[in-house]
């Protein structure tokens, strides 16, 4: 099994046990993850195919440069999951101010006294009545 294999098997295995719906952030954090690693080395470019303008007998990178780069890649990744985990929290603070919007109106309609059927088959013939009046008034 490569690497990608077995990730993809963990991530179904985190969905399946802690059940996971597609659109959670936690999911977009690891594909994050997955293109961060699976990201190929960068290699200089082979003498034959070297641009315009630059020399072909550059000396190779010293661990210095390389460790910078890495370290560079590593904060930007770190920035990108810090802006995602930013985006989770607005979004969950504004779930939970959905759902308590939702939990404040179901028990305001519950408050409210029901209707009878016997008031509302009088407004309707009213209304129906009424309707009727007017229809002729107008007609004749």
């Amino acid at each position: 099994m490569t690497r990608e294999e077995i990730a993809e098997k963990a991530i179904k295995d985190l969905k399946l046990k802690h059940q996971i719906q597609d659109n959670d952030p936690i999911l977009a954090v690891l594909e994050l993850m997955q293109i961060y690693l699976n990201q190929p080395e960068k290699s200089p470019a082979p003498s034959g195919d070297a641009p315009a303008g630059s020399t072909a007998d550059a000396p190779p990178k010293t661990a210095a440069a390389v460790s910078a780069e890495k370290q560079q890649s590593n904060k930007e990744f770190q920035e990108a999951v810090q802006h995602l985990e930013k985006q989770s929290k607005a979004l969950s603070a504004i779930a939970q101010e959905l759902i308590e919007e939702f939990r404040f109106a179901k028990e305001r309609f519950k408050s409210l006294k029901p209707v009878s059927d016997f008031a509302l088959t009088i407004i309707t013939v009213v209304s129906l009545t009424f309707g009727v009046v007017l229809t002729c008034y107008f007609t004749k």
